[in-house]
Parts: structure tokens; sequence; C-alpha cells
């Protein structure tokens, strides 16, 4: 049985935890979000500590790495953690327990293609729109092998994924093909769709839960408006030019001299493409009082989890500078985090 991250969640956060749980499918112990909803009450920890010693604490609290690398390696340890705790936590982790299982073989519901891939869907999406096979996702993931051994996890990372789906194993592409925005899915893939017996690679049938947070199409075609701004977007004085492509949902705006991690993209007016941390698959940490005018100007704009375009005349772009595009530059930023800015102690 596969029972990683139910190590707290008891008293007033009972119910908060057990939505966690459901949320994620099978919680991963390193996840830093699952283990502040889940960690942390003085019960849980003190059983921990009378079993592990005090080996599993760091100032006072519960080592998550410490615990993940005990039940990890350590079969019975994992056992002892589920019978210890399921009582704590009442019968109402049985259905997300069932939920587990169902890694170990798909139910009856679920839906099969001709490829072989099974799945059913664990949570709806919200939304409407679906991927294309040339689209980028931003995904929550989990992986098992089919006896439940965990894999791979971007809550581990704390950090969703970014894939290009045409860039991906068939089955995981085909799983997310069949998805809405928001929603969360259960793939099993069979190892012709999976990892085709690559050494060093899980054989056999592997199991994901995948929640698609983010569409978005290729940058090497540029959007439908590049070329100009359009009648609805917004103006700084300065001739800054910005629209919302996507609703964030943090509340606090960066100040100029913050440092921010973001995904971005931009194209010159003619639809060229000339840099994009989307297709190198990795957010970038820039210092907004060490990027071009435009961007210190309108970042500070954003909230976290906001994508905004942004139409930069020459003047508060590269104003001409020989090797660099000229002309009026558009970009597409996400707003991943906002980081005070570093501050030297000499």
């Amino acid at each position: 049985m596969l029972f990683i991250g139910l190590t707290g969640g008891i008293g007033s956060g009972k119910s908060e935890a057990l939505e966690a749980c459901r949320r994620h499918g099978a919680a991963v112990l390193s996840s830093d979000q699952i283990v502040h909803e889940l960690l942390g009450t003085s019960e849980v920890r003190d059983l921990l500590v009378a079993r592990w010693g005090e080996a599993v604490l760091r100032e006072e609290e519960i080592d998550r790495a410490a615990v993940a690398q005990i039940v990890f390696n350590k079969p019975d340890e994992l056992r002892w953690l589920e019978q210890t705790l399921f009582p704590l936590v009442g019968a109402e982790i049985a259905g997300w327990r069932a939920d587990l299982d169902s890694v170990y073989a798909p139910p009856a519901e679920a839906v099969r293609s001709p490829s072989g891939l099974v799945s059913r869907t664990v949570t709806p999406g919200t939304g409407t729109e679906t991927p294309q096979e040339t689209d980028f996702v931003t995904v929550h993931y989990t992986g098992w092998t089919s006896e439940g051994r965990l894999f791979d996890s971007s809550h581990a990372r704390n950090m969703p994924g970014l894939f290009a789906l045409n860039r991906v194993m068939a089955g995981w592409r085909e799983c997310v093909l069949l998805m809405k925005l928001g929603e969360t899915r259960r793939c099993w893939v069979p190892q012709d769709l999976a990892f085709k017996g690559q050494p060093g690679r899980p054989a056999g049938t592997v199991v994901f839960d995948i929640e698609l947070l983010d569409v978005r199409r290729t940058p090497s075609t540029p959007p439908p408006d590049v070329a100009a701004p359009p009648a609805d977007a917004a103006s700084t004085s300065s001739g800054l030019f910005y629209k919302v492509i996507k609703a964030g949902t943090g509340t606090k705006h960066p100040a100029a001299r913050d440092n921010v991690t973001v995904h971005y993209s931009g194209w010159t007016t003619a639809g060229m493409l000339f840099d994009s941390s989307v297709l190198r698959g990795m957010p970038v940490t820039l210092d907004l009082n060490n990027v071009i005018r435009g961007w210190t100007e309108g970042v500070p704009l954003m909230v976290e989890g906001e994508r905004t375009r942004f139409w930069v005349p020459e003047k508060l772009a590269y104003r001409g500078e020989r090797g660099k595009p000229r002309g009026t530059l558009v970009f597409d930023i996400d707003l991943i985090a906002i980081h005070p800015p570093i501050t030297s102690r000499f």
C-alpha cells in the first residue's frame, strides 16, 4: 500500500489535510505544499520521535527528508506509519485509500483507448480549453510503477512542470490531450507507450496522476496581435502597452528593485521569435533593476500567477543597441514568484 504524506492533519486542520490528500491523489512526503498542510502537529511529532528518535527533528520540527528516507527504504516502517496514523484521522480517509489502491489496477469505470492507454477523470476540469499536440502545458504530476512505487513527482519539487507535448512519451501525451483545463486525470500507460524498456527507467505499465494547470500555444507561432497592440490594451504614459492574457492568483505586486521568477517569450512586430524561456523549458530569475526599462516598468503591474503581453517601444527596449532586436518588441511574461532584492553584507 502506498501511504506517503499522511503524517499530520489531525485536530483542527483535519478537513484541509484530507482535501489536500484527495487533490494530489497520492501525496509525496517531500512535497512542500503537502508537508505544510499535513505535518507539524505536536501529537504526530511526538509519535515519530518516540519511534525514530530525534534524528527526525530539525530545529524542533519534523525533518520531512529524514522521514521520507526512512519510509522509502524500510517497508516495515511504512506499514507502522499507516497503522499508527490511520486511527488518528478516522474513517474519512478510507475513500482516499481506496483511490490509492487503484494505482495497482484500473477500476472498471476507467476508459480504454485503442492504443492501450487506460484513464479516468479524478477531478473534472473547470474550463473548456483542451490542448493541441504542438502546445506547451503546465502540470503537476505524480508517477508510480504499477506496484505502487513512486518514481517521480512535481509536488516533491514544489514546482509544476512545463512540457512541450510533442516531446514527451506517447502515452503521457495521449493522456493530456484527453484533458480539459483544471482537470486531474489518472492514466495507466503501457510500456510500449511509456519508457519502452529503457535501462534505468521504470519497466512495465506506469501510472500518472496529471493535473492540467495551463495550456499555451508554442512560442514558435507568434500571437495574432503581435504587429500592434489591440484596442483593448492598456497603456502607460511612457508608451508601454499591455494586456492581461491570464489573470493572476496573487495580490502582491513586485517592486522595481525586486527579483522575479518568470517565463517569457519575445517577438519582433514582424512575428520573429528572438528569445523564449518556454522553449528552453526552464523559468528564469531576474533582477528588475537590471533588465530593459519596459520590463522594469511593466512587471510591477503584474501579480503572481499572471500572464501579460507587453508591447515595448524601442526607447524602453534595446534602444538600437548593436546585435539586439530593433523596434517595438512584444513579450509574453508569466510572473511565477516575487523575491526580495538581494542585499550585500559588505
